[in-house]
């Protein structure tokens, strides 16, 4: 009998770091179109407790990814760290179900990010969680026996070590360097030519304001008929819009809204690397170069005026 409790324990800590790693694993791994880091750190932000501020959330998603990684491969090698380990489930499960309860009380949290692209509700997240508290529960009762059965030597406890640094690089650096949501090149839009009225406008050359949308996005629909007001405004610069989709969502897109600037396809890679986090993005730009960006403030045309045709 006690053999088969050192067992259960065992197999529910072996499930628990499996969780861990598959969670880590899934946050990185780029799946489909809406996947990857750049889905985690947007994830992040819907939280409402971090600043949109890319540095900030880069850290706190590769750090995430780096503490899930290394927690579930040391439950899954029996790797104790004196204990740590296992006393770090619980802590690191609550602190989640607080964020998680926080995020959907106060900023409305519909997907808690727990599993990248596979969409969890705040109510299923908190639930799972309680099963992975349960399980914890079974792998600390058994946990002295359960110790005794995977007993590891110094060498081997090397070698986990090893390998869980060696995992947490894997998973972390591709990432990190498949990230779009980092500062801007300088003449980052000096590779756009966009077709006006049968001219090309070299967007790096001379001064425009660029609308960064995606040609789904309810809130990039809103801001059309507003932008439409400035087009022609004496001193504005030109206007013209930056858009994620296929040809027909563009199209789409256009008739739903009749802008009255053009709007240039660009690539899904493209996108994240000018919108940052969520759309719609906005730019003054001159000559290729970025001189000012809104993203939750509406843009005042004062400001905008304000720089236009400056030296």
């Amino acid at each position: 009998m006690k053999r088969f409790y050192a067992n259960c324990a065992r197999a529910a800590e072996i499930l628990l770091g499996l969780v861990f790693v598959a969670g880590a694993v899934l946050k990185a791994a780029k799946v489909g179109e809406n996947s990857g880091i750049n889905l985690f750190m947007r994830q992040i932000l819907s939280y409402g407790v971090l600043p949109q501020h890319h540095l900030l959330l880069a850290a706190v998603a590769l750090g995430t990814l780096a503490i899930e990684t290394a927690l579930g491969m040391a439950l899954v090698l029996a790797w104790r760290v004196r204990g740590v380990a296992l006393l770090a489930v619980p802590a690191l499960l609550v602190f989640f179900t607080c964020l998680i309860i926080y995020g959907w009380v106060f900023h409305n949290l519909a997907d808690c990010g727990c599993f990248g692209p596979i969409e969890m509700s705040p109510g299923v997240s908190i639930a799972k969680n309680g099963v992975l508290l349960l399980l914890w529960l079974i792998a600390w009762a058994g946990r002295d026996d359960a110790a005794r059965l995977a007993a590891t030597s110094k060498r081997q406890r090397r070698a986990f070590a090893k390998a869980i640094v060696c995992l947490a690089c894997a998973i972390g650096l591709p990432v990190y360097a498949g990230s779009t949501l980092r500062p801007l090149a300088p003449g980052a839009f000096a590779r756009f030519t966009v077709e006006a009225g049968g001219q090309p406008w070299d967007l790096g050359a001379g001064e425009y304001f660029v609308a960064i949308y995606n040609s789904t996005c309810e809130h990039c629909m809103d801001s059309v008929e507003q932008l439409n007001e400035w087009v022609g405004q004496p001193g504005f610069p030109r206007i013209v819009a930056l858009c994620w989709g296929n040809e027909e969502s563009i199209e789409e897109f256009r008739l739903l809204t009749e802008p009255a600037f053009p709007i240039h396809a660009i690539d899904e890679a493209t996108f994240w690397e000018l919108v940052g986090l969520v759309p719609p993005r906005f730019y003054h730009i001159r000559d290729g170069a970025s001189l000012q960006v809104w993203d939750e403030e509406w843009p005042a045309v004062e400001a905008v005026l304000s720089k236009a045709g400056a030296s």
